[in-house]
């Protein structure tokens, strides 16, 4: 494990489906950007604060996916791949 820093931090995943245009206007209260979105079937390529891009089961805890949102926490997150 790893204290919550630039490698364990999410800066962008995917987060709606596949459009041309915006999937949501700029503060759509019904935006679903906590939620993983993309077009593999188990899970989503995401991008971290340390320039690393990791894929993310579907089926990822929670808690974990939540911690990983924030540095500010000090949450411990997993780096182990699959």
């Amino acid at each position: 494990t790893a204290s919550a820093g630039p490698g364990a931090t999410l800066v962008l995943a995917h987060s709606g489906p596949t459009a041309d245009g915006p999937v949501h206007t700029p503060n759509d209260p019904s935006g679903h950007c906590d939620q993983m979105f993309s077009q593999h079937p188990t899970g989503s390529n995401v991008a971290y604060g340390d320039a690393g891009v990791r894929f993310v089961a579907a089926d990822v805890d929670p808690t974990i996916w939540a911690a990983t949102c924030t540095i500010a926490g000090g949450e411990k997150v997993s780096q182990a791949q699959p």
